[in-house]
């Protein structure tokens, strides 16, 4: 598990690079010095900012970042993990260090090391418990360490100052206090190790929620599509028989006016013909011509008709559109499925979807289905939608 990595084997949750010059913040969540300028400069808000782990407000120092302290700990993992096996050519990290030899070995030679007959009584200690941090000396007296607790006053001493300030005082010895504080520290963080999940399994299984959502992201968007066009063709057959029913009804229409307009234009050649000769014929005709057949003329003139001149009386075509409804176009659409996704980290990710339900009713159409927050259907059917509801 990533937890129970050496802190030297971790990065800088800003920069993801290994730390420089890392420095602690009061939350203990530790970043290189440069990252934390700069989330200063983006969050600086009342002389504060939000650690960019757990959110803790934190006070900005006078000096900046530079007055956070510099994360020691952290900078002794540094040193511990350079440290190489001196037997080995491939200079493996160092685990081990043997008081008779004076050697380091890494986890092979060590075992090599312990299992040979001239080196096996040899006393050997692990890098870490030979390597403790040393004491700090005291800010009063520089030559002596802090090597005290004062339980009166809550603070570390040097020897000279219990003689001349804490001379009655509950005195002990700092290494006891520390060594207790450190058993005390150990079952909670234990017991936080195995409450929080593995960080490996946890992001392959993040990864997989994710590429689970990125398909169906990408069905639903093609199913979305898909319908789209449908709607499209559906709407262009809509036109087209509209179009159609239109241009059947006009040529009726046009062909009804088409053979009148013929049939006048005809007749009225006729009678315009008719009409010029009678002008030809009363003006030139001789008396024997007009008494021979001014009698057949005047009959022709007076039984002469020009036809249906006037306007046909035509049928108006209009088209009257229903108002449609954003609502109303999402109703025949489509719906989302409200199943949600079972996002636990310790199982799989499935989905609380309905494959099949068992319904009484024969020879009825469901006409809607609909879930409820109680996990039942409820679904109208029939004619008079009858509403019934149904434990899943």
């Amino acid at each position: 598990m990533a937890l129970t990595r050496s802190f030297a084997d971790l990065s800088c949750s800003i920069c993801m690079y290994d730390f420089e010059d890392p420095r602690l913040l009061p939350c203990f969540h530790t970043f290189c010095r440069r990252c934390i300028d700069g989330v200063i400069a983006a969050e600086y808000k009342d002389g504060t900012f939000k650690c960019p782990l757990c959110q803790e407000t934190i006070k900005v120092p006078r000096n900046g970042s530079k007055g956070f302290p510099i994360n020691t700990f952290l900078e002794r993992d540094f040193k511990l993990r350079d440290v190489t096996c001196d037997v080995c050519d491939e200079k493996k990290h160092a685990v081990s260090k043997c008081r008779d030899c004076d050697q380091k070995f890494c986890h092979k030679c060590v075992d090599i090391h312990e299992q040979m007959q001239g080196t096996s009584s040899h006393i050997v200690h692990s890098i870490p418990s030979i390597s403790k941090p040393r004491l700090p000396s005291c800010k009063e007296h520089a030559m002596e360490k802090l090597e005290y607790f004062c339980d009166s006053c809550n603070a570390v001493l040097c020897e000279v100052c219990i003689k001349y300030g804490h001379k009655y005082h509950s005195i002990q010895d700092v290494s006891s206090i520390a060594d207790t504080l450190r058993d005390d520290i150990n079952p909670y963080q234990q017991k936080k190790l195995q409450e929080f999940p593995d960080s490996y399994n946890y992001k392959k299984q993040v990864a997989r929620q994710h590429q689970k959502l990125d398909r169906d992201e990408n069905d639903v968007m093609d199913a979305i599509k898909e319908q789209t066009e449908k709607f499209k063709h559906v709407v262009d057959d809509v036109r087209n028989d509209f179009v159609r029913q239109l241009l059947e009804a006009l040529s009726d229409s046009k062909n009804e006016i088409k053979d009148n307009k013929g049939f006048v234009t005809q007749n009225c050649a006729a009678a315009n013909h008719l009409k010029q000769f009678a002008e030809l014929f009363v003006k030139n005709a001789n008396d024997c011509d007009v008494i021979k057949y001014g009698p057949i003329l005047k009959e022709k003139l007076y039984n002469l008709e020009y036809g249906n001149t006037g306007i046909l009386n035509l049928k108006k075509i209009e088209f009257i559109p229903k108002d449609v409804s954003l609502n109303d176009v999402k109703r025949l659409f489509g719906f989302f499925n409200p199943a949600k996704y079972d996002f636990s980290l310790t199982g799989s990710v499935t989905s609380n979807i309905v494959q099949s339900f068992h319904s009484s009713l024969e020879d009825c159409t469901i006409t809607s289905l609909t879930f409820t927050p109680e996990h039942q259907l409820v679904d109208l059917y029939g004619k008079q939608w009858c509403l019934r509801t149904i434990q899943l």
